[in-house]
């Protein structure tokens, strides 16, 4: 016969309940208060939540990415949404903003804020910090997450998440294109003699870029230090003496506007230069006509389906009144993105969607968007002709075809392209 319980054991396991029920309560409570950020294959409304640092000019970089993100938001509302059923439904877009204040605790505050209300999409701050924070509430929430910049070496790779990769300062591949477009083909790569030409320190560093550029490309090249421009007797006899076909000039442009005038250049079929805005080529022509590479040129007549070429940057001169710059193309594009893997896919299911940005090249104001392990393949830069006199007249690359869209794709797939 079993004994009666003691006070002391009745006690005993009172507590117990009383402590499982009083965990569970909070774990509901817990529970209950996270932000959610789930879709379903029949939501016809898409949620993007930006945040941004807005403290201080309206100019700053994440500032002009919020202003390429509206202008796709007010293309989207005047098609009444975006398309993605064979039957012509649209999800409705909308696009919130939340300013990070500059700071890692206002950037996971924010992004806190637009998961609470909804958001299936995070579109990060241009900071390290910022990225890390946003990113990583994205990932806890099973948001999708777009950043308009290279992933931070601290933010971990995961299938919901993709990073714009912008082009670099110095980076010679679009004068380099265009020059192999418009000659024909030597008989031996190695026939083509190419000079570079850099000072020490940062741009020396770029000028080793450039030859790793040139020599992949099957051309003999040869590296000349520019010790000062007092004396360039010794630089030019060094560039003739090689006989290039090509000069790129690794150097900042101002410098290179002033070599430009020198009698360095002999016969060179090609002589380019760096600069970092177009803008720049305005305010101090070259002497002569020059071959300039830039990171982003708002000529270069890119564009996609929201966007055909040019009428980004005729948008935002009606919007601001004056030419946009790269992070404007980064927030445009980042849309682009996202309203071609929703259409191709038919599904507003983020898990879906990010899969489909996968399978998918894209056009867009950036030019063309396509992925590899989360991170955008490194564009080629822009390569304009910069004249003495009148506007700088677009050279490369080629414009693609107005709402250029490459991939197949199964619609509601898991993501595995169609045999």
């Amino acid at each position: 016969m079993r004994r009666p319980w003691t006070v002391r054991e009745s006690l005993v396991l009172l507590a117990v309940l009383v402590a499982a029920s009083t965990l569970a309560i909070l774990a509901r409570r817990s529970t209950s208060a996270e932000p959610r950020s789930v879709t379903r294959v029949t939501d016809d409304r898409v949620v993007v939540g930006v945040v941004a640092n807005l403290t201080g000019r309206p100019g700053t970089r994440d500032g002009l990415l919020v202003r390429g993100l509206q202008l796709w938001e007010s293309r989207i509302a005047d098609r009444g949404g975006i398309p993605y059923q064979t039957d012509g439904r649209k999800a409705a877009l909308s696009l919130l903003v939340a300013d990070s204040r500059g700071n890692t605790r206002g950037a996971t505050d924010a992004a806190d804020g637009l998961l609470r209300r909804g958001a299936h999409v995070l579109i990060g701050p241009s900071s390290t910090t910022g990225t890390a924070a946003v990113a990583g509430m994205a990932r806890r929430h099973g948001a999708l997450y777009l950043g308009s910049e290279r992933r931070p070496v601290s933010v971990p790779a995961d299938s919901m998440s993709r990073f714009l990769t912008p082009p670099l300062l110095g980076d010679f591949t679009g004068a380099l294109d265009a020059f192999t477009a418009s000659r024909p083909p030597p008989r031996r790569p190695a026939d083509v003699r190419v000079v570079v030409i850099s000072p020490f320190g940062g741009w020396g560093i770029r000028a080793r870029r450039t030859m790793e550029l040139v020599r992949a490309r099957g051309y003999t090249a040869r590296l000349i230090r520019l010790r000062a421009l007092v004396d360039l007797e010794s630089t030019r006899r060094a560039a003739a003496a090689f006989g290039p076909d090509i000069i790129l000039l690794s150097t900042p442009y101002g410098t290179a506007r002033r070599l430009a005038g020198t009698p360095l250049f002999g016969g060179a079929a090609l002589v380019a230069a760096p600069a970092q805005q177009i803008e720049q080529l305005a305010a101090q022509p070259p002497p002569r006509e020059l071959v300039v590479v830039l990171p982003w040129s708002p000529s270069q007549g890119q564009g996609g389906t929201i966007f055909p070429p040019g009428q980004l940057r005729s948008a935002y001169v009606v919007a601001y009144g004056s030419s946009p710059r790269y992070p404007v193309a980064a927030g445009a594009s980042l849309g682009e993105l996202l309203s071609a893997s929703i259409t191709r896919t038919q599904s507003t299911d983020m898990t879906r969607v990010a899969r489909g940005i996968d399978q998918l090249v894209v056009g867009s104001p950036a030019g063309l968007l396509q992925f590899k392990n989360g991170n955008q393949v490194q564009p080629a830069s822009a390569a304009v002709v910069a004249r003495p006199s009148g506007p700088p007249r677009h050279l490369w690359p080629r414009p693609a075809a107005p709402g250029y869209v490459q991939g197949r794709l199964t619609p509601r797939s898991t993501g595995r392209s169609t045999p």
